[in-house]
C-alpha cells in the first residue's frame, strides 16, 4: 500500500478482510467513493496473502486456465464499460476483443494494478493500510462501538465498519467428500457415491467456478443414482432442473431413465 498507514492502534474506519478480487475491489470502489465525495477516511486491508488481487481464482501462473467470462463482463469499474479491455489491449494483447477469454493470471495483474491506481489517486487524507495477517476472531461489543478483530500474529485492528470479503475459499471437508465421492464413482459404489454427493449438494458454491460447472456435480449424481437402482430419485431430480431452466438434453435424459 502507498498511502499513509492507519497507525496501530488507532481505530480505522473500514477493515476489509480478503486481499483478493472481492476484497481488492471493495477497496478499489470504496476509494474512488471517497474521491468523487472528497472525504477523508481510513482503510484496513486484511489478508495472510503476500499479494493483493489474485486470490486463489487468478494467482495461476498457467496461461492455459482461461477466464470463463469475456473480457467485456469483467470490468472493475461498472461505469466504465470497456476498462479491462483497454487494459488487456496495452497490457495482453493489442488485437484483445471484447468476447476473448483471457488467461486468469492477466486478470489478477490487472485487479493488482486498479487497485493501485486508485492508491495512487486517493487524495492525502484517505489512509490505507495492508496487514498481512489471517483473522482469528471478530468481537462485536455493541452497535455503536467499533469491532475488533484479533489477528494470528497477537495484534488487533479496531474498526467502525468491516466487509467480509473472503470469497468462496473451499474448505478441506468439501474437498474431502469430493475425493471420496469421485472415489467411489470409479470404483462403481455407486451407494457410497450418492451418499457423498448427496452431502455436497448444499456445500457447492464453496468450491467455486459457474454454475455450469457445479452442475457437472449433479449430472454425477445423476448417475450415480441410476446406477445405484435409484430411478425415482434420479427423475425426481431432474425434474426439478427442468423447472429451474429448461433443457433439450436432460428432457432426453429424463425419458432415457429406465422405469
Amino acid at each position: 500500500m502507498t498511502q499513509q498507514a492507519v497507525a496501530p492502534g488507532q481505530v480505522a474506519d473500514i477493515a476489509v478482510v480478503g486481499a483478493g478480487p472481492a476484497g481488492s475491489l471493495v477497496v478499489v470502489q470504496l476509494l474512488r467513493a471517497m474521491r468523487r465525495d472528497r472525504r477523508r477516511g481510513s482503510i484496513v486491508l486484511v489478508d495472510p496473502a503476500a499479494a493483493d488481487g489474485g486470490g486463489v481464482a487468478f494467482s495461476t501462473a498457467d496461461e492455459r486456465h482461461l477466464l470463463n467470462v469475456r473480457v467485456a463482463g469483467l470490468d472493475a469499474h461498472p461505469d466504465e464499460p470497456g476498462h479491462f479491455l483497454a487494459w488487456a489491449r496495452a497490457h495482453v494483447a493489442a488485437d484483445v476483443g471484447p468476447g476473448d477469454f483471457l488467461p486468469r493470471s492477466a486478470y489478477g495483474d490487472y485487479l493488482r494494478q486498479t487497485l493501485q491506481a486508485e492508491l495512487g489517486e486517493a487524495p492525502p487524507g484517505v489512509r490505507v493500510s495492508r496487514r498481512h495477517a489471517r483473522v482469528r476472531r471478530l468481537a462485536v461489543h455493541d452497535a455503536t462501538t467499533p469491532v475488533t478483530l484479533e489477528l494470528d500474529d497477537g495484534s488487533a485492528v479496531t474498526a467502525r465498519r468491516v466487509v467480509l470479503a473472503t470469497g468462496a475459499a473451499a474448505t478441506s471437508d468439501v474437498v474431502v467428500t469430493m475425493w471420496e465421492a469421485l472415489d467411489a464413482v470409479v470404483e462403481e459404489r455407486w451407494a457410497e457415491a450418492v451418499r457423498s454427493l448427496r452431502l455436497l449438494g448444499p456445500w457447492l458454491s464453496q468450491l467455486g467456478g459457474s454454475a455450469a460447472q457445479r452442475e457437472i456435480v449433479e449430472d454425477t449424481l445423476l448417475d450415480a443414482l441410476v446406477h445405484a437402482g435409484r430411478c425415482e430419485e434420479a427423475r425426481l431430480l431432474l425434474t426439478k432442473r427442468l423447472d429451474r431452466r429448461q433443457s433439450a438434453l436432460d428432457r432426453r435424459r429424463l425419458a432415457a431413465i429406465p422405469a
